[in-house]
């Protein structure tokens, strides 16, 4: 079972959370990703996600496999611009270094949208091309689009792109 995910371009991967309650579930994911050149995971859950931690089986799986939690919580946006743009340096920061990184939260829809569309805004974009080419990221590698049609979720995390600086 591979992780619904999107390529952002070179380096830079997005969707949903690797981790499952099942550790072999867990271990097939995390495998799936490093094999695309995943080495560091930008996590964006929170501990009342209530989901199980994958830190523990990516250690196991070798070295130079990194985890940062960036905490937003679901169906939200960063509690202040520095968080956001903590996660945009650390991205910055990781992709500069050539390491290919994996933008998750939960679903990989509404926290994942909003931080790659920050990301797009930053790399040049504006607000509406950003945002346009989140969705048609999204529902070019999720499955999910037939459930959760729209990347990022809620109109406050659509405006949180528009608005970023």
């Amino acid at each position: 079972m591979n992780v619904q995910h999107y390529q952002v371009h070179d380096g830079l991967f997005a969707g949903e959370y690797p981790g499952s309650f099942a550790p072999e579930v867990t271990e097939d994911r995390l495998k799936f990703l490093v094999g695309k050149g995943v080495q560091t995971f930008i996590d964006l859950t929170t501990p009342h996600d209530r989901l199980e931690p994958y830190e523990p089986v990516l250690r196991e799986l070798g070295e130079g496999l990194t985890r940062y939690s960036h905490e937003i919580p679901d169906l939200s946006v960063p509690a202040s611009p520095e968080v956001m743009r903590g996660i945009l340096d650390r991205l910055r920061a990781e992709i500069d270094a050539g390491r290919t990184c994996y933008v998750h939260c939960w679903g990989g829809i509404g926290r994942t949208g909003t931080v790659i569309g920050c990301w797009l805004k930053e790399s040049g974009l504006d607000a509406t091309a950003a945002l346009d080419e989140v969705q048609r990221r999204y529902a070019g590698g999720m499955p999910k689009v037939a459930r959760h049609p729209r990347s990022p979720q809620t109109a406050e995390q659509a405006r949180y792109v528009k608005d970023w600086r």
